[in-house]
């Protein structure tokens, strides 16, 4: 996890309940950002998904 944290910066406990989390996955998906370690199946990262990039 230090490894991971050094490379992709604090992104708290990595539970889509914590909000240094979900700050993490906001920020890093409105940067149009997709490192492997974000859990694209996680409901919560599909919704933020959409709200970043939504359909014209």
């Amino acid at each position: 996890v230090a490894d991971l944290r050094k490379e992709y910066g604090d992104f708290g406990s990595g539970y889509p309940s914590d909000p240094k989390t979900r700050s993490f996955l906001r920020m890093t998906l409105e940067a149009g950002k997709s490192p492997p370690i974000i859990r694209f199946s996680w409901k919560t990262v599909a919704g933020m998904r959409k709200i970043s990039s939504p359909d014209p």
